[in-house]
């Protein structure tokens, strides 16, 4: 319902704004919900690991291709994309992706006491994608991987405290941060420090001691919102009304579209989270349970500072949310079932005749 309310808005803004590119970025997003919702289904697989087997089979040598070639040739570095941001913004994505599968590894190691092999593997990997999100310099997409990180800390937290298994996680928390005491002397006797010096933190410092933290986004964004209007300026605001592009798809929706647009994209967007998140609490053993909830995660944050819309993380988070609705990820045991405990099988009776 939110979803053909939000189409039906954008319908009304290209009229009142006379702006047919407006029309035709409602007719992706339309078209893209139809595939996540109606298109999946037709695979018969499990569409989780689809869109986890698509994505890092097309976006692993986008990234790692260039790097192998040429190595890194500049700084801040960002491959063959056109900007660092755009760059940080996919490897940070492609972070949650890695970082949910890792997350399940691990929590099964805490409620079943086994652990995969490969899980060493996704650790390895996850480190090189947060060196290649530092050496790209993209501070919204650092802060996203941060946040990742925090997010799967607490799902973890929840779900051990649920089967009460908490004092393994207060062990692992002691050994990540005795761990992390010890990488964090490794990367000071390191290149890796200059970078991170250099391309992160030394840009917060800069731009601080200007007084301009975000770069001007913040004069674009109070610009933006003075000017809003309830069925927004047209696709052509950013560029002939303000300074700079809103590097943000909040804003971007707000400048363009307007209010009644604005405030149904982030009713989808609450909703599409909200179910993320209750089906990464109802899943226990499903390799994929945290899958949704992170990549949405990456969308909602990375969309604070960079424009995000039909870019990789919206549209994995909208066919992630598809498989949601329409049961097509498959699911492990409930929750309910494996904290309850053993249910009591009723067996059939027999009656047993013996013939002479």
């Amino acid at each position: 319902m939110i979803f053909f309310l939000l189409l039906l808005s954008g319908v009304i803004s290209t009229f009142v704004n006379l702006d047919v590119g407006l029309l035709i970025n409602f007719s992706v997003l339309f078209l893209l919900y139809l595939v996540s919702t109606a298109g999946m289904s037709s695979f018969g697989v499990d569409a989780n690991d689809l869109v986890y087997k698509a994505t890092l089979i097309t976006h692993i040598p986008l990234i790692f291709v260039p790097l192998l070639v040429d190595g890194i040739n500049r700084t801040p570095y960002y491959g063959i994309f056109y900007n660092p941001n755009s760059f940080g913004s996919v490897v940070a994505t492609l972070f949650g992706f890695v970082l949910a599968v890792f997350l399940y590894k691990a929590e099964q190691k805490f409620t079943d006491n086994e652990i995969d092999s490969s899980i060493k593997w996704e650790f390895l990997f996850l480190i090189l994608l947060a060196f290649l999100v530092v050496i790209s310099g993209s501070r919204t997409s650092a802060l996203t991987l941060l946040a990742m990180v925090a997010i799967g800390f607490y799902l973890i937290f929840v779900m051990l405290i649920k089967f009460n298994k908490l004092k393994p996680f207060l062990k692992m928390i002691l050994s990540t941060l005795l761990l992390g005491g010890l990488v964090l002397l490794i990367i000071r006797l390191t290149p890796f420090y200059d970078y991170l010096m250099e391309n992160i933190i030394g840009k917060f410092i800069v731009k601080s001691t200007r007084g301009d933290v975000l770069d001007m986004r913040g004069l674009v964004w109070q610009q933006t919102i003075r000017e809003a209007r309830l069925f927004g300026n047209g696709g052509n605001y950013f560029v002939t009304e303000t300074v700079a592009a809103s590097h943000s798809t909040y804003f971007s929706v707000l400048g363009e579209y307007g209010w009644i647009p604005f405030l149904l994209f982030m009713m989808l967007m609450l909703y599409m989270l909200y179910k993320s998140y209750k089906f990464a609490k109802n899943n226990v053993v499903y390799k994929y349970k945290y899958l949704p909830l992170l990549v949405s995660s990456s969308f909602l944050i990375l969309s604070f500072a960079e424009a995000m819309m039909f870019k990789l993380s919206m549209i994995a988070m909208f066919l992630l949310f598809g498989n949601i609705l329409n049961g097509n990820a498959k699911k492990g045991k409930d929750a309910s079932f494996l904290s309850s405990g053993i249910k009591k099988i009723k067996l059939p009776k027999y009656r047993i005749v013996l013939r002479k």
